[in-house]
């Protein structure tokens, strides 16, 4: 616990990349940009982890380049259609 604690935040869920991954999945499987909204609620519905934790994985996907921003605030692929980026 004592070297869980000294990790600085944003590390913490490199540990846990089974959340991002989940994220990958359901995009993929959608096959298009979704709201963050819809796709916290979608996962924690499946059961893949708290809705705290996959919103930061979901942050930390757009900051490593994993995932990407959208307009309308929607995330998505990198690789999709970059006309609709924001």
């Amino acid at each position: 616990m004592e070297i869980v604690a000294e990790v600085q935040a944003e590390l913490r869920f490199i540990v846990r990349p089974d959340l991002l991954d989940a994220v990958i999945q359901h995009l993929l499987k959608a096959g298009k940009p979704v709201t963050r909204r819809a796709l916290v609620r979608d996962l924690v519905q499946q059961r893949v982890g708290g809705a705290e934790r996959i919103r930061q994985s979901i942050t930390l996907g757009l900051r490593s380049g994993e995932l990407a921003l959208f307009s309308g605030k929607m995330i998505g692929l990198p690789q999709w259609d970059r006309r609709d980026r924001a």
